[in-house]
């Protein structure tokens, strides 16, 4: 395979320990990793464990990111880079990769589609499909049951602006503001049911499907307006490249839906009995 463009946003792991694990699993894999690390922690400063990057397969490079947007600044800032470059497709990722999911087996299924999200000339999106289980049924830019997880995706050429124009959507459709989630005037351009939808997961506290993010961090009114963008991102990207192109699912057919499947559970397993 060629060199992959990959962008990696690092929050919880230091850019060096990031990159050490995406070698050791392109060997694995058999690929060559070009990529960008987006250190979203360091917020400003010098990105951390900035050295020996490089290991003479694969080459590094490493920034600081403002985590603005969480995850979504990084791939946005990631998506300018792979622009740059004038690659045909980028793969996205952040380190919860290798802290909640199952890395090995997410970019075996993935990379299978590389090639073809290159070739493709709609823009396209590639990545582990999600149902829509509770509120909203759909998508309700593309109409489809599923959405990307933004964990790691591929995006190509002609999706890259589809990303980069996340934030003036968000600004049209009412997320740009500083009111709380439960004031009229937040989302007020989005569909009812979805900005219900991230209202269950940011603002109910009565909501089984309330952010995780509740346990780990200090959570205030501000953080809670970037996850409500970040979690819009999510959907919003998905629905705009499948909308006016293709959304091709990494676990589609019965041997991938299985393979991740499973590979998730021992992943979630795995972490509940190490700790």
């Amino acid at each position: 395979m060629d060199s992959v463009h990959v962008v990696a946003c690092c929050h919880k792991f230091e850019p060096a320990a990031v990159a050490a694990r995406l070698n050791r699993l392109g060997e694995r894999l058999g690929v060559r990793w070009n990529g960008l690390l987006i250190d979203n922690a360091a917020q400003g400063k010098a990105p951390r464990g900035n050295s020996a990057l490089d290991d003479g397969v694969h080459r590094w490079r490493s920034i600081a990111g403002d985590n603005t947007d969480l995850d979504f600044s990084a791939y946005m800032a990631g998506a300018e880079w792979l622009a740059e470059q004038g690659v045909r497709q980028g793969l996205f990722l952040n380190d919860s990769l290798f802290r909640l999911h199952a890395a090995l087996t997410n970019l075996q299924a993935i990379l299978r589609l590389w090639s073809l999200v290159g070739e493709i000339q709609l823009p396209a999106i590639a990545g582990k499909a999600d149902p829509y289980t509770t509120i909203v049924r759909a998508n309700p830019w593309s109409g489809l049951g599923c959405y990307v997880s933004s964990y790691c995706f591929i995006l190509n050429r002609q999706a890259l602006s589809v990303l980069t124009q996340l934030p003036r959507y968000a600004e049209v459709e009412g997320l740009a503001g500083s009111e709380s989630l439960l004031e009229s005037t937040w989302g007020s351009g989005l569909t009812p049911a979805f900005r219900e939808f991230l209202r269950a997961n940011l603002a109910y506290r009565s909501s089984p499907y309330l952010w995780r993010g509740f346990e780990r961090h200090e959570v205030d009114a501000a953080l809670l307006r970037r996850k409500a963008r970040c979690i819009y991102f999510e959907h919003r990207l998905s629905g705009e490249i499948a909308r006016m192109g293709c959304l091709l699912p990494s676990n589609a057919g019965v041997l991938w839906q299985t393979r991740l499947f499973l590979a998730e559970r021992w992943a979630q397993a795995r972490r509940t009995l190490i700790g």
